[in-house]
């Protein structure tokens, strides 16, 4: 990798960090540097590793051959703790016989990455890298706006290489940071997603307005619409399960995208995606069986649990009032003023249990992109659930489809009760389901109680059931209903 710049920072800059993330993580080997200052190598400590300093010829001399040394951090121009720093325009017509050579090295058995050089002053550089005989590896260079000084775009085209356009050295190195980054970590989902997750965590994470994200957020949004709307308005029941496997990729898709904007983002953000549950709430199919025009609120079904178990995983308290008190939108068939909530309910999948359905969209966004444990998530899964069961109780509305972790004494409480209560009786008046319901807490307390109450009925009758004719046994301890297991990812028959 080829970097230059300007002067002498006061500390290492976006580009520094990411160039650290890129050797640290050994993707690159050999860094030439233009630059006097120790920002690089601050950076590289900084990120846990070390690099070699080179910016003599007596350190190269002495230095270790590529193959054997760990990386190395080239200053042709010098170090400027070193009087002998190179500056001027005849100093830079050529370097010493230990650096030509060890250029020479570079540029033939490594790739090339050229980012902030303009080429146009370093004749000596530009020389090393013309007298390259092989084109082995390729040639990669950042150019702002994809402009190239006339000596740059010349040195190029003998090298057959490729300009890339960026805007500036911190989002083009940042971006190639995590690109490599999500490409080794990425598993079970999309390369392509996994990617957009890295580049948005790092969007967020700064102080601007997180454009590129929203863009993500409304391409993905379109292309689900697309997928919907091509849905034939005479589609009978039987394709149901095949047209919802075909959106299954989208839908994913979204679940990553929305899961990690509403766990890293903020009010600001959240507005990009709230819309599309209303929106997607009040979707009307001009024809079809109803399993089939249920399939258009899928979309929105997984972004608001998307967003819902996300809220509860990273303690979003405005956000998960934000989700409880969408405003009303038009029922599509009834005509009636309706909460997205109710018209969002776990039915419109129509697969056997739409939460096991769930569960499996929702897993891979929040253990593999966000990285969260699989306990973890399991649990922010089952206080979303237990949350929408206490919303529906008080707006009169029993859903009874949650599958929480349950005590075979039904005098216990499940472990998301606990979480509940804790929340209830830490802010009192202000816990997000007094806000959302605007019941007060004691209310809220007594909704999940008996929220609790009608699941434990379904959940002993599951358990029950499970018996064999003639009797045996009935699990004990923590587990999860009609089950001896207390494993999310066991009960829910999750595949990887």
């Amino acid at each position: 990798m080829l970097t230059a710049g300007s002067g002498i920072f006061p500390a290492p800059t976006p580009a520094h960090a990411a160039v650290a993330d890129l050797v640290v993580g050994g993707w690159v080997k050999v860094v030439v540097t233009t630059n006097f200052d120790p920002l690089t190598e601050q950076a590289v400590e900084k990120a846990g590793g070390a690099i070699t300093v080179l910016s003599t010829e007596d350190q190269v001399a002495g230095a270790l051959p590529l193959v054997h040394s760990g990386p190395i951090l080239l200053k042709v121009h010098g170090d400027y703790r070193d009087s002998r720093i190179r500056n001027t325009e005849s100093e830079l017509q050529a370097y010493t016989p230990a650096i030509e050579k060890l250029l020479d090295r570079i540029f033939d058995e490594y790739g090339l990455i050229v980012c902030g050089w303009s080429a146009e002053n370093d004749a000596g550089l530009r020389a090393a890298i013309d007298r390259c005989p092989s084109r082995r590896f390729g040639t990669y260079w950042g150019a702002r706006g994809g402009r190239l000084s006339d000596a740059a775009s010349q040195l190029l085209d003998r090298r057959q290489g490729e300009v890339i356009v960026i805007d500036d050295a911190d989002g083009f190195l940042g971006r190639l940071a995590d690109g490599v980054k999500a490409l080794r970590a990425t598993h079970a989902a999309p390369m392509n997603t996994s990617m957009e997750i890295a580049s948005i965590k790092r969007e967020l994470r700064g102080d601007g307005v997180a454009i590129t994200t929203h863009d993500h957020l409304l391409h993905a949004f379109g292309e689900i619409t697309e997928m919907v709307a091509s849905i034939p308005a005479d589609a009978s029941g039987s394709e149901h399960r095949s047209t919802l496997d075909a959106m299954t990729g989208q839908l994913e898709h979204v679940a990553a995208l929305v899961s990690t904007v509403s766990y890293w983002g903020s009010a600001a953000t959240d507005r990009w995606w709230t819309e599309e549950i209303s929106r997607t709430s009040r979707w009307r199919h001009l024809g079809g069986t109803t399993s089939m025009l249920d399939l258009a609120k899928v979309p929105g079904l997984v972004t608001l649990w998307s967003a819902g178990v996300a809220a509860t995983a990273t303690g979003r308290s405005d956000l998960l009032t934000r989700l409880m008190r969408l405003p009303t939108v038009r029922d599509p068939y009834k005509g009636a003023p309706a909460n997205p909530l109710d018209l969002l309910s776990v039915g419109v999948v129509g697969v056997g249990h739409p939460v096991k359905w769930l569960y499996h969209r929702l897993r891979p966004a929040f253990v593999e992109n966000l990285g969260m444990t699989r306990g973890s998530f399991a649990d922010a899964f089952e206080r979303w659930q237990l949350c929408l069961e206490v919303w529906s109780g008080l707006a009169g509305a029993v859903r009874g489809e949650a599958l929480l972790r349950i005590e075979a004494d039904t005098e216990q409480l499940p472990p998301a009760y606990h979480w509940l209560l804790g929340s209830l009786r830490e802010l009192g008046e202000e816990s997000p389901l007094v806000l959302a319901t605007r019941s007060p807490a004691n209310y809220v307390e007594q909704a999940a109680k008996d929220a609790i109450a009608r699941l434990h009925e379904t959940y002993n009758s599951m358990d029950w059931g499970q018996l064999p004719q003639g009797g045996g046994i009935l699990p004990s301890g923590t587990h999860f209903p009609g089950s001896f297991t207390d494993d999310a990812d066991v009960y829910f028959a999750y595949p990887g």
